[in-house]
């Protein structure tokens, strides 16, 4: 009797099993931040680009997205990215009032005060995206349950962990690139420094020497720098 009454509310009785969309992770501020960064440095335009995809934006956030994925199309051309080349891709798409207008785009280039974090925010964002892919299917298993007849409980187990192991690969490959990813991001990196090699140009983070700018471009995010030299020559660099 028991069992049949339990069946019967299994039936019948609606329940919703999905997270409401505003309660899943996210973080509206390291997105615009990342967005913003990519903007002013090509260096972290190609960590955006190498490390995130579309679709690891928080989904309600649709003018982030939009402004990600022109990105990502004019960065595959080997194109300029800036905001009138992002306006233009935008325009052309007939997404820039999706995007939030040109405004939106100054907002996120002010919404950048260091770059220091970007690489965390970056990481946060793809850790977000994981989190929020693993609570969704945890939703879609138990919804699955509670509205079909499970007549075989081993399959229903096998294709309830594939689904989750799919989510989890995710976790335990984010940190490796392809190979295609690394040579595409290398390719630009020696494009910037080959157009910047004329000129003075900081495509990173500016030393604060004009010299030593001149022969790194800025501390680029990654990288390990170590200035070695006779007292003499420092000093002579920061005349």
């Amino acid at each position: 009797m028991v069992l049949l009454l339990f069946t019967l509310v299994k039936r019948n009785k609606k329940m919703d099993t999905q997270i409401p969309l505003n309660l899943l992770p996210h973080n509206d501020e390291a997105e615009k931040a990342v967005l913003g960064a990519m903007i002013r440095s090509n260096a972290i335009l190609n960590e955006g680009i190498s490390n995130l995809d579309t679709t690891d934006f928080y989904p309600a956030n649709k003018n982030n997205r939009a402004i990600f994925s022109a990105m990502k199309r004019l960065f595959a051309r080997n194109e300029k990215v800036d905001v009138q080349a992002i306006i233009n891709e935008l325009t052309n798409a007939k997404e820039l009032e999706v995007a939030g207008g040109a405004e939106y785009l100054l907002e996120l280039i002010d919404s950048v005060i260091t770059f220091e974090n970007i690489p965390a925010h970056i990481q946060m964002i793809k850790d977000q995206a994981i989190l929020r892919s693993f609570l969704l299917t945890l939703g879609n298993i138990q919804k699955n349950y509670l509205e079909h007849d499970i007549s075989n409980v081993n399959d229903f187990l096998t294709s309830s962990e594939h689904d989750i192991s799919l989510v989890t690969e995710r976790r335990n490959i984010a940190g490796f690139r392809s190979a295609k990813d690394v040579t595409a991001s290398l390719y630009k990196q020696l494009e910037v420094l080959k157009v910047s090699d004329t000129d003075d140009t900081v495509t990173g983070i500016p030393t604060g020497f004009p010299r030593l700018n001149k022969y790194t471009h800025g501390f680029q995010p990654g990288n390990l720098v170590v200035l070695a030299a006779r007292q003499a020559t420092l000093l002579h660099i920061s005349h």
